[in-house]
């Protein structure tokens, strides 16, 4: 959401594992309002600044957490994942279909006598027929 800073006010400061951190509430033109911590004691934001904020939760207080942005973070965080994602279910998918292949593999030669070159090898060509769609016989 683009809003624009009414008022800064600090809210105290406590101390965390990755050190102390500065709580602030944020105070917008159309009257909404919301908490967000920085890790300096002064905010990195001016009233009057246009910014964009993303919903972070309640605090244990029930009071509503922000993030605060300069930029517009959801498109590139929703995008990101996206790629993220589809490069990740390739992979799993890739993986899934690896393992699938090498058990259907060893339960076909479980009850022959051959070695576990033949079961891997078998295994990396039903691989490749189910990943590409070719089948190449062997000679």
């Amino acid at each position: 959401m683009k809003k624009v800073i009414k008022q800064i006010q600090s809210n105290g400061d406590f101390d965390t594992q990755h050190g102390k951190l500065y709580s602030f509430e944020y105070i917008f033109e159309d009257g909404y309002s919301g908490f967000c911590n920085h890790k300096t004691p002064q905010s990195p934001f001016q009233l009057g600044q246009e910014v964009f904020i993303t919903e972070n939760g309640k605090s244990p207080r029930g009071d509503q957490k922000i993030k605060v942005n300069k930029e517009d973070q959801s498109q590139y965080n929703a995008q990101k994942s996206t790629q993220n994602n589809s490069v990740r279910d390739e992979s799993t998918q890739d993986q899934i279909m690896r393992q699938t292949c090498l058990k259907a593999s060893a339960e076909f030669y479980a009850e022959r006598n051959v070695g576990e070159n033949d079961v891997v090898y078998t295994a990396i060509r039903w691989f490749e027929w189910a990943k590409t769609g070719n089948f190449t016989p062997q000679a």
